[in-house]
């Protein structure tokens, strides 16, 4: 079974998503060396699909950390992360990528007598890419900030930043549309000079004032299907996230490649969104969720099954056991072997570079910093998602010596890998590695008093999830002496 049937299989077959192998770190902004990971930051995969359905590069979006404030908004350094390609050689390996839409590629940013008396039209960061290739064209939609000229990227705090205030002017993203005839040399559409938005508004006075979590629209996913392009977007309200979707009419004839005004459509798409496949058996859109990927298929992108979680048998690799938010952006394409070959952005290892995977971030960044501080230091990684029918496990915890031995036993014979989990249920937990389907623990339950410890496998790779029954440990209480009178 390809992983695409999985859209047709019934609930019966037991079979989920794993991803079985793989793990690189493919490329980053400069994917020949390691010395400028924690230099810049690469994001937003979404493939390049040739003619005959293979692969052929990547654009995301990139940055480097430069000094954008310290020039005026007509400084063509004043901007900051621009979309990139990156072409896939024949040896499998990828070239350091070239910016194919930046502040160059918007006229009106271009035209300083313009901006200064527009100053709302100012674009400060281009995100998001996503491409497909129709009737020998390329379109992109991809996401835009919008009065930003102190490039805050939507995020609205006190504090600001180094350009000047992020809460006046009230940043936000809208989606913008690009067409290109070789996928390096694109043209923005405007539907006024100024004003490229496609879909997306402006906030409202109510919505510009804090508490207001007002973005707009900040991440997008197209898909090219029947006779529309089918848009995904994941939108900021005032108060609320949430998908929303809409077509607009395909038309060959256009110079747009659009046959009329976008239309909302309904779905039940949920979480972050991340993208959306189209394989030949139907769709399936996948979900960051920290550390962890979703997924949701469906026949007809309106009606969508509940996510389900997206197993690794890579340890630290979308598991549930790297940093928070080491999961950044996912995206797949069907291969030609049904196998599927899924990208996100993370900052954890480069194998190929003498840096181990461990869980940490690379830069030694944790969510704590800020919103936007996890991306520093991402490139793209690879693996292969393939369907499997999950293995019952079960899981035991004794103590033994002073210790905790966990031993965690496939029915079908098989050795599970992975991480185990050991926790009190008054609170603290540890975390290692099994090693022949046994890991070892010296828990920390110091406090006096009764402890309820159990041991929990989460389901990784082909394994399924078990938990131990609860074992009780002791701390007991020092007994008083009385003083002889």
């Amino acid at each position: 079974m390809t992983a695409a049937a999985l859209l047709l299989a019934t609930a019966a077959s037991a079979q989920v998503l794993v991803i079985t192998s793989g793990g690189r770190r493919a490329f980053d902004r400069e994917p020949d060396t390691a010395d400028t990971n924690c230099l810049g930051w690469t994001y937003g995969a979404s493939p390049a699909i040739g003619d005959g359905g293979e692969l052929v590069g990547m654009y995301v979006a990139s940055d480097a950390l430069t000094q954008h404030c310290r020039v005026s908004i007509d400084s063509a350094v004043r901007f900051g992360d621009s979309i990139r390609f990156h072409a896939l050689r024949p040896d499998g390996s990828w070239t350091t990528g070239v910016n194919v839409i930046d502040r160059a590629s918007l006229d009106w940013m271009n035209d300083a007598a313009f901006l200064q008396q527009n100053l709302q039209t100012y674009a400060g960061h281009v995100a998001s890419p996503s491409v497909v290739r129709r009737d020998g064209r390329w379109f992109m939609a991809f996401a835009m900030s919008r009065d930003d000229r102190n490039l805050c990227a939507g995020e609205h705090f006190a504090a600001g930043n180094a350009c000047g205030s992020c809460l006046d002017p009230w940043s936000y993203f809208v989606i913008v549309w690009a067409v290109s005839d070789d996928g390096i040399n694109w043209r923005v559409r405007e539907r006024a000079p100024g004003d490229p938005t496609l879909l997306g508004r402006p906030p409202t006075a109510a919505e510009r004032t804090v508490p207001s979590n007002f973005k707009g629209l900040t991440r997008v996913s197209l898909v090219s299907y029947g006779g529309f392009f089918y848009i995904a977007a994941q939108y900021w309200t005032a108060d609320a996230l949430k998908i929303v979707m809409f077509r607009v009419p395909y038309d060959r004839s256009n110079e747009w490649g659009l046959g009329g005004e976008a239309e909302a459509v309904p779905t039940s798409l949920s979480g972050n969104l991340g993208s959306i496949v189209h394989t030949r058996d139907g769709f399936i859109a996948f979900n960051s969720a920290s550390n962890r990927i979703l997924y949701q298929t469906s026949q007809n992108l309106v009606d969508w099954t509940p996510a389900v979680l997206l197993r690794s048998s890579i340890p630290f690799f979308a598991d549930g056991f790297g940093y928070e938010t080491s999961v950044i952006d996912p995206v797949a394409i069907e291969g030609a072997d049904g196998k599927l070959h899924l990208f996100f952005a993370s900052a954890d290892g480069d194998p190929e570079h003498g840096v181990a995977r461990d869980g940490r971030h690379d830069c030694g960044i944790y969510s704590s910093f800020g919103p936007t501080a996890a991306y520093l230091g991402t490139g793209i990684y690879e693996a292969i998602v393939e369907p499997r029918t999950l293995r019952p496990t079960t899981t035991s915890l004794q103590p033994h010596n002073g210790r905790l031995d966990v031993r965690v036993t496939a029915f079908d014979g098989t050795t599970p890998a992975g991480n185990v989990v050991v926790a009190d249920t008054t609170g603290p937990f540890l975390i290692a590695p099994l090693i022949g389907g046994v890991a070892t623990f010296d828990l920390p339950v110091n406090a006096l008093g009764d402890h309820h410890v159990y041991a929990f496998f989460d389901a990784q790779g082909d394994w399924d999830a078990s938990r131990s029954p609860v074992i009780l440990q002791q701390v007991p209480i020092p007994t008083r002496r009385h003083a002889v009178r």
